[in-house]
């Protein structure tokens, strides 16, 4: 049969409906060669998908994960299709409304300003010195009007001295985030009558976009850790950890790297020849310093076949804690390995960027460890014989050196708890008194550390616990500058070209598609008035 005698019999003879459904025939062909040439696919489970999706779709063939996971609502995914078990004549009962039980911490997200620009990414520039601002700046403000000179275009004037300054200008790219999700559509239509699958999608898709810019707002990093210039020693722990989780044997290769909370540096070979008894760790004798940003050291160690990871915070000599058997990725020791956003674990660069890529901003952690205007590296336990000394000290500090005065103290539950130990510990002659007062419903025993009282300037910081801050790290944030005429009125603030923005897509196949975006950049206008410190043990 012709194409034409065909197109006449869908249209029940009719010779002009037969030319509508011959053009649009025609019409979808073309479409198809277009998208053929363009590099789409169907691919079965998933429909069909651009040459982003198929690379995204390679990365997960070579962990091992089909195609059909691509889909994320279905009858079996994110809740199991495994039947219902009850008996008799009895009805079944079902919870109105789908429960979303997890965590949604935005405390920098939701206290961050935001701003609308427009251009591929956003400058400020700033006077960061002027005379007689800094601290140790002792220079006189004195001078005698009868003899007092400077030039002043080429001519000799009778005036005071000329003031210095201290300038800069930052430009930010303004760089993409966003996740996508897919409902299928049966399962929207087999859950009528009980859930929208598709809200519920949305709702999920924008709170893990909202969470993720709050874990880059603090751990993100704009470029690599550099670990030019570091080496190290590996050696058997001079003390037995029993149960370190490191099998006895000799130690075929000791990997380290540096952590940012996100992602890893480059990976270092340690040398040194181990031969391991069970019960002990492996000590790195780390040299050329640890890159600023840092806040973990991770160990992998191979014996036999065999790999192990153990990680501690930036303790130089100190075998990890523990170890356990890890069948993850190997660092790379030739490219960066996620301390860039552009690279993966495994040295491996994303789709579409290169090694000169920006595809991330960096976030409170970074800022504060490489801008800010104090860095401790603690390396032991908070004082217990004077508690909160570390923070006092800092405090002091940022305040001495930069007029400073900080009003949130960002760390994490373990200090937090650790802190209050120390200022409760019994028999310490040094720490606070608590008294407990027996009420109706008897005595509620515990607390915590709320606020820290600046030394310097009598103001209290508030003590906030953060649940993505890494182990050992404690931020010293100021959300504002204290003096008036400054020009910042926020000192984090997000600007966006496009601010998360909720896309749905068109329908191509049995699904319906959407994803999330932003366009834009972090900004710390203001980095130096803050302060961090890491390996808090």
């Amino acid at each position: 049969m012709s194409f034409t005698s065909r197109a006449l019999d869908l249209a029940d003879g009719d010779p002009v409906r037969a030319e509508k459904v011959k053009a649009a025939v025609l019409e979808m062909f073309e479409t198809g060669l277009k998208m053929k040439a363009a590099g789409y696919q169907f691919i079965p489970g998933a429909g069909v998908i651009n040459p982003r999706q198929q690379q995204m779709l390679a990365d997960l063939r070579t962990k091992g994960v089909n195609p059909d996971t691509v889909k994320e609502w279905d009858l079996a995914n994110p809740v199991s299709n495994t039947a219902i078990q009850y008996s008799g004549l009895t009805p079944y009962s079902l919870e109105n409304a789908l429960i979303h039980l997890y965590p949604k911490d935005l405390t920098l997200r939701n206290s961050a300003a935001r701003e609308t620009k427009a251009g591929p990414g956003f400058e400020f520039r700033r006077i960061t010195s002027v005379t007689n601002s800094a601290y140790n700046n002792n220079v006189s403000p004195f001078f005698v009007s009868t003899s007092s000179t400077i030039s002043v275009n080429g001519t000799t004037l009778n005036r005071p001295p000329n003031i210095t300054y201290a300038g800069d200008a930052t430009f930010l790219p303004f760089v993409e985030m966003g996740w996508s999700d897919e409902v299928a559509l049966r399962l929207i239509y087999a859950a009528q009558g009980w859930s929208d699958p598709q809200a519920e999608s949305a709702l999920a898709l924008l709170n893990a976009h909202m969470l993720g810019e709050e874990k880059a707002l603090l751990l993100s990093r704009s470029t690599s850790l550099s670990v030019a210039g570091i080496s190290g020693v590996a050696s058997s722990s001079a003390t037995v950890t029993s149960g370190s989780g490191l099998p006895s044997g000799v130690v075929q290769s000791v990997i380290f790297d540096f952590y940012t909370g996100l992602g890893e540096s480059q990976g270092i070979t340690a040398t040194g020849s181990i031969t391991l008894t069970a019960g002990h760790g492996i000590d790195l004798a780390i040299t050329g310093g640890v890159p600023a940003a840092a806040v973990a050291v991770n160990t992998y160690v191979e014996i036999g076949s065999a790999w192990y990871k153990g990680t501690s915070t930036l303790q130089g000599g100190v075998s990890p804690a523990t170890f356990a058997a890890y069948s993850g990725t190997v660092p790379s020791v030739s490219a960066d390995n996620g301390s860039n956003p552009a690279y993966t674990l495994g040295g491996t660069l994303i789709s579409g960027a290169t090694s000169s890529s920006i595809v991330g901003y960096q976030g409170l952690i970074s800022e504060a460890a490489v801008n800010g205007g104090y860095q401790s590296v603690l390396g032991t336990t908070l004082s217990t014989t004077s508690p909160g000394k570390e923070f006092y000290t800092g405090l002091e500090s940022l305040y001495v050196t930069q007029g400073a005065d900080p009003d949130l103290i960002l760390t994490t539950g373990a200090i937090a708890t650790e802190l209050w130990n120390a200022t409760t510990a019994g028999g310490n002659t040094n720490s606070y008194r608590v008294t407990l007062t027996a009420g109706q419903d008897g005595t509620t025993l515990g607390g915590m550390v709320s606020g820290i009282s600046n030394p310097a300037t009598g103001t209290v910081a508030q003590f906030k616990v953060h649940r993505y801050m890494p182990a050992g790290v404690a931020v010293l944030h100021s959300t504002r500058v204290p003096w008036a005429d400054s020009n910042v009125a926020a000192t984090l603030k997000v600007v966006n070209a496009a601010d998360t923005m909720y896309v749905n897509w068109p329908e191509i196949g049995f699904s319906r598609d959407a994803s999330t975006y932003t366009l834009g950049t972090a900004c710390f206008e203001a980095p130096i008035l803050d302060g961090i410190i890491t390996a808090i043990q």
